[in-house]
């Protein structure tokens, strides 16, 4: 993997539904070798997918994450897994209530092991979105990198408001279309971030962010770094603002 292989993976991180046109006029490479590229990442299954996370509360369920000590993982239940070098794995569960969320975390830390971290942010947060939003969410979930053009003829939309309407729900952090991406197979760094005050580090964190899970003051952010190096860079900023954030270097992940 070269250097170009990299900016590649890190602009699509940056920003899962860049276009082929964007990256190739930021990296100045041609589109057609941009598409090589992408295939080649693709059939060497270096990017996995491309998922689509919507934040559970605007259908009125309610989510949270949970970190468990040990190497057992799990595969079912779940709308995350994050598998992380210190021997946590991280899951994101939810649930129609508080009552069965908590239930399925319990369940959970029976079959794999010691619960190390909850974290269910405040449920009566009210997010709502309007008609026009939710038809867009629908038809990202089967593509989540459909072109603006497709969803208008879709939609029947104007293209020019659905890229609004896009780039409103992505900024609120109510979706995030999330590459997900064999990192053993990268020089790229992904690591999770945990802070009780997430409002003190989120605007060192945000250039780096690929993933957002957030409540009124704590959250939990996915980031990547180009190197080893660099992470720490950003890290060591991070902790110099909040010296309690919790830090976990991961290894493998997956959004369903």
């Amino acid at each position: 993997m070269d250097e170009i292989d990299k900016r590649i993976l890190t602009s699509l991180l940056g920003d899962g539904r860049s276009t082929l046109r964007q990256i190739s006029k930021n990296l100045g490479i041609s589109p057609q070798s941009l598409q090589y590229r992408l295939n080649k990442f693709q059939a060497n299954n270096i990017i996995k997918k491309f998922a689509l996370y919507v934040d559970k509360r605007i259908y009125n369920i309610k989510s949270g994450f949970a970190a468990f000590s040990g190497l057992n993982t799990i595969e079912t239940g779940i709308f995350a897994k994050i598998l992380c070098l210190e021997e946590i794995s991280l899951y994101g569960f939810q649930g129609k209530t508080l009552d069965e969320l908590r239930a399925s975390i319990d369940a959970a830390s029976e079959k794999i092991g010691p619960k190390a971290m909850e974290y269910i942010p405040e449920q009566n947060i009210n997010i709502t979105v309007s008609g026009n939003e939710l038809a867009i969410i629908e038809s990202l979930k089967s593509n989540p990198r459909i072109s603006y053009n497709d969803l208008a003829s879709q939609l029947c939309l104007p293209a020019k408001r659905i890229k609004k309407y896009i780039e409103n729900l992505i900024k609120k952090s109510i979706i995030s279309v999330i590459p997900v991406i064999d990192i053993s197979k990268t020089d790229i760094t992904v690591f999770a971030i945990f802070s009780e005050n997430f409002d003190l580090i989120e605007p060192l964190l945000k250039n780096n962010i690929f993933f957002t899970f957030k409540g009124r003051s704590a959250g939990l952010a996915i980031c990547f770094a180009d190197n080893l190096l660099y992470a720490k860079k950003i890290i060591n900023m991070a902790r110099s603002h909040e010296k309690n954030a919790s830090v976990m270097v991961i290894y493998d992940y997956d959004f369903f």
